[in-house]
């Protein structure tokens, strides 16, 4: 059977991800609660299944980027199935795995950095709470330091999106504000306590820190700043 023959799936089937090699099929539906998305990886020269069936989430390591989208075939995937988080390679072995109950989202932020939102008080309460781990699911950032993390990017002239390599953490401050921390995709704090971050280009950060906005570089210089009232302030 040729690999065209293997990846026309039954019609509960679709290919998720397929290179000239490998192919994550998904069955079931988004929508339905009693037949949800369920993956398996397979190997197109034979169909032979790779991976373990039944995984709930299976992505692979070429979306992290939006500047690069699926230019390359992808080196491994993050899945997860069971309260366990996997990183399975191409060949469908596991090369990290890591119990962690109440997993509802995964992100790839970058090679070997994964955000893991997880229902941190288990028991389908909704409260989730992110983590950042690195490429053997150890934490980079642990689960409740921040409310969310988030990849970091900005608006070009020609109005596409580009990922920049930064993260944003949000978190509460005593008065109930939320605040930022910009960080590296190390997880090293770059600017601390941050009100808004608007946008973001190379070495250049669109900021509102308390009264003064304008725009900052990654170490936290002002480049330029302005009151929220209207009038400027000198460096």
């Amino acid at each position: 059977m040729s690999s065209a023959e293997i990846l026309k799936c039954a019609p509960e089937e679709y290919p998720e991800y397929h290179d000239d090699e490998i192919a994550v099929i998904m069955r079931g539906d988004y929508g339905d609660e009693e037949n949800p998305p369920r993956f398996r990886l397979i190997r197109l020269s034979d169909g032979e299944t790779l991976s373990g069936d039944g995984y709930e989430i299976f992505m692979s390591e070429s979306i992290y980027n939006g500047n690069i989208g699926l230019e390359k075939p992808t080196d491994y995937f993050l899945a997860y199935r069971e309260d366990t988080l996997e990183v399975i390679g191409r060949d469908g072995k596991i090369l990290a795995s890591r119990i962690i109950p109440g997993v509802e989202y995964l992100d790839i932020f970058g090679p070997g950095l994964f955000r893991v939102s997880a229902d941190g008080e288990g028991g389908g309460t909704g409260a989730l709470r992110d983590a950042l781990l690195d490429a053997e699911l150890n934490d980079i950032i642990p689960a409740g330091k921040y409310n969310s993390l988030m990849r970091d990017g900005g608006y070009t002239r020609n109005y596409d999106y580009v990922y920049q390599d930064l993260m944003l953490g949000y978190k509460n401050a005593a008065d109930g504000v939320t605040l930022i921390d910009v960080m590296n995709l190390g997880g090293n704090t770059l600017i601390k306590d941050v009100n808004q971050v608007f946008n973001s280009g190379p070495n250049r950060l669109a900021v509102r820190v308390g009264f003064e906005a304008g725009l900052m570089d990654w170490q936290g210089n002002w480049i330029v700043r302005r009151s929220i009232f209207s009038d400027t302030l000198n460096d």
